[in-house]
């Protein structure tokens, strides 16, 4: 009878600890895959707001560099409607002028919105290239230092540069330091705005105008123009809103002019 009772009390022991075991490791496994879950959870959210917010680095800066030629080739454009004007664009409230690199020093920790000097360059061979080219005529070569930024924060860059003219078409010389200096009454290559973004991908949105002497324009375009009459420098707008490409050549077309752009991080 001993025997009997020991053996139902172990069977029901057995039984017992058996189910509360197996209470207890479903629970703790079911806890354990909530806490899975939310760590999941919780690390994706952490991923995605790493991968939102690592667009507002503000240590992130890069060397952006374009160059601006004219087509002189007569077959290069296709006849359209050009209106005659001389234009100084008007700037969005927010952008920044650079600062002349007077040092002609590069160096990675030069202060933001730095033009950089000649020996940083990164289109240097592609500058050359087209100087060797009788359909084409660099306008405008330079490069400078910026923040890589998310559109909201980005700043559009006043660029002006190339070469310098009074209200008769007569051309200015100057110097690098003369970029600070635009009084009413002289007219630049290229003047207007650029704006280079980081997001998803990379954005660049350029309004610029690149005025000439009427002399130094093709017949060709000029026959497709309104009657010029009295102006000695005529201006062409030039506007592109698009994804470019970061350590690349991005190129932009127009039927008068054509634009080389480079932005390399530092």
């Amino acid at each position: 009878m001993k025997n009997f009772i020991r053996g139902a009390l172990a069977t029901i022991l057995t039984l017992t600890s058996t189910s509360i075991f197996a209470e207890i490791s479903n629970s703790n496994l079911t806890s354990f895959q909530q806490k899975l879950e939310s760590n999941e959870s919780n690390t994706s959210v952490a991923e995605k707001k790493r991968d939102e917010n690592k667009y507002l680095e503000p240590t992130r800066k890069a060397q952006v560099e374009i160059i601006i030629f004219q087509h002189i080739d007569p077959y290069s454009s296709l006849p359209e409607h050009w209106p005659s004007q001389l234009i100084k664009p008007h700037l969005p409230d927010d952008s920044i002028n650079l600062i002349p690199n007077i040092s002609e020093v590069f160096n990675k920790t030069l202060p933001l919105y730095n033009i950089s000097p000649k020996e940083s360059w990164n289109l240097n061979q592609e500058q050359s290239t087209l100087e060797k080219l009788p359909e084409y005529k660099v306008i405008l070569h330079m490069a400078w230092i910026q923040p890589l930024v998310n559109k909201e924060n980005s700043r559009y860059v006043h660029i002006l540069g190339g070469q310098a003219f009074d209200n008769n078409g007569n051309e200015i010389r100057i110097t690098q330091e003369d970029i600070l200096w635009d009084p009413e009454d002289k007219y630049w290559a290229v003047d207007g705005s650029i704006r280079v973004s980081e997001g998803r991908y990379l954005q660049m949105d350029m309004n610029i105008y690149i005025t000439q002497p009427i002399d130094s324009i093709p017949e060709y375009i000029k026959s497709q123009m309104n009657p010029v009459g009295a102006l000695n420098l005529l201006s062409f707008k030039v506007q592109q809103n698009r994804k470019i490409h970061l350590n690349q050549l991005n190129y932009f077309d127009h039927p008068v002019f054509g634009v080389l752009l480079s932005v390399k991080k530092i």
